[in-house]
């Protein structure tokens, strides 16, 4: 009997990919309120979306990564605003939001305005700050398209600012807007 010896050598070939890290937004809904407490509107603005990790997980700070604009009839708004970002469905490392590879997470961003001055009030998405890999990686921006906007709402400022003008309550009236004046 011979026998015939064959070897067989195994190895492992390990390849490194260097595959970009994206994270791609869906647009969930929009919606706005206003509460009276009878002497201050006070306006909520709120966008809810869905972000979508490929390539590698993505960390979004719990804290100060959202920027957004609030517009007042085209320019900056002033006043009293806060903004809040919370993770409807998501995971968590630290004080960072963890959106896993491969799957969508749903976050919603709030704002609450209390204007200083009254008249028509939007809020849109702006910038999201987030960081491919890990939190101590280079970090990233997500810039929202102009589709990730509330619809204006009228908002009467705090007692002693001044009224809204005849011109713009015709205006609000031909937009199909309701008001109550305060007396």
């Amino acid at each position: 009997m011979k026998f015939k010896f064959v070897q067989i050598i195994f190895f492992a070939i390990s390849v490194s990919a260097s595959a970009a890290t994206t994270l791609t937004p869906g647009l969930v809904s929009v919606s706005t309120s206003v509460n009276t407490d009878g002497s201050t509107d006070i306006g909520t603005f709120t966008v809810r979306f869905t972000l979508t990790a490929s390539g590698g997980d993505v960390y979004i700070p719990q804290f100060g990564a959202l920027q957004s604009y609030t517009d007042f009839q085209g320019t900056p708004a002033t006043g009293e605003i806060a903004g809040l970002l919370t993770g409807i469905t998501y995971t968590s490392e630290g004080d960072y939001f963890v959106v896993l590879d491969g799957e969508s997470s749903q976050f919603q961003f709030t704002e609450v305005v209390v204007p200083s001055t009254a008249g028509l009030y939007s809020m849109s998405l702006q910038d999201l700050l987030w960081f491919p890999e890990a939190p101590t990686a280079t970090e990233s921006h997500l810039t929202f398209d102009s589709g990730y906007r509330t619809s204006y709402v009228a908002l009467f400022a705090p007692a002693g600012a001044p009224e809204p003008s005849r011109a713009m309550l015709v205006m609000l009236g031909l937009a199909g807007l309701v008001l109550k004046r305060r007396r």
